[in-house]
């Protein structure tokens, strides 16, 4: 099957829900409790005029790894065996913004080549997502993954994040491949769609998602995040969002040598461009408005969340 927007649409609010957290009193110090985020949770998917239609439910977690502040959580559409993983992108502590700062690359393993690499911030978050189990009922990940394909025989799974979400997302895509044979019952599919997604890994990762699993890169190209950590001087010369200014230009080589000496990044090559829509106002503000889940959500032509701001795209 191949890119459906109305999927997108769904996927990319589930999302943006993942950032429900952003809504709470106490924001993110302290982070509030996970019954907390699980009931604002139950309360976001409730509503029918939001893409999902009051249709999902979440299924497992929420878990947060807590040494990075990783948020995931599986959501089911009722009545059927359709499932999505979801994975939170960057929230406003230190551990998680120092988690999109790659320092170098490892082996990602799980039955990939040697070759393959990812980076050793987003492995280390990833191991951690996968250790933590439902605070509810103990279960992990790949327990319940395990147990829902044995009752439902056909599994149709979804793997979706938005920003740092997004670039765990393709390796959880990569972990699932390597569980699929193991799952009871036949033809489980697997498919990720990821939102603002900055590289994974290097080459030969890029290419394993490429060669081996239906993935779906959704970008505004606008945005610059995208960009890390395989293009960041595209940011300068194609002016992303608009004319880099000078203080920002630097900035962006620093951060440009930080990645490249981790050596060559890339992103898969399936990438969906979504249109452009450019905005006034300081520099930083658009690109927070750019790569706002929102502003996703408004590019897909679908209703936005109320969780976090508004996109700033939409015209008055």
């Amino acid at each position: 099957m191949g890119f459906t927007i109305s999927v997108a649409q769904v996927l990319m609010t589930l999302s943006a829900l993942a950032y429900v957290e952003d809504n709470a009193p106490t924001k993110h110090t302290p982070p509030p409790v996970l019954s907390v985020v699980a009931a604002a949770l139950d309360a976001e998917l409730s509503k029918k005029h939001y893409a999902t239609q009051n249709q999902w439910a979440v299924s497992w977690g929420p878990i947060q790894y807590n040494p990075t502040r990783n948020l995931a959580f599986i959501a089911h559409k009722k009545g059927t065996n359709t499932y999505a993983i979801v994975l939170r992108g960057t929230v406003g502590s230190f551990v998680s913004f120092k988690e999109d700062i790659p320092t170098s690359k490892v082996a990602f393993g799980y039955g990939l080549p040697a070759k393959a690499k990812v980076s050793r911030e987003f492995n280390h978050a990833f191991k951690g997502i996968l250790a933590t189990s439902d605070p509810t009922t103990g279960t992990l990940l790949s327990d319940y993954l395990a147990s829902t394909a044995l009752k439902s025989g056909t599994m149709n799974l979804y793997v979706t994040g938005h920003s740092q979400g997004a670039g765990l997302a393709s390796m959880m895509t990569a972990w699932e491949h390597n569980q699929r044979p193991s799952w009871v019952g036949k033809n489980h599919a697997i498919t990720n769609y990821t939102f603002a997604a900055p590289s994974s890994g290097n080459p030969a990762f890029a290419n394993w998602i490429n060669d081996n699993t239906q993935s779906y890169m959704v970008r505004n190209p606008l945005d610059i995040v995208p960009h890390g950590y395989a293009s960041p001087n595209q940011v300068i010369s194609q002016g992303i969002p608009s004319r880099v200014p000078l203080g920002w230009s630097v900035v962006v080589k620093v951060a440009a040598a930080i990645s490249f000496a981790t050596g060559p990044w890339a992103q898969p090559n399936t990438q969906m461009v979504l249109p452009k829509v450019p905005m006034d106002g300081k520099y930083l503000d658009q690109v927070d408005g750019q790569h706002n889940h929102n502003s996703y959500l408004y590019l897909l032509n679908a209703p936005q969340t109320d969780v976090g701001d508004a996109s700033p795209l939409m015209k008055p």
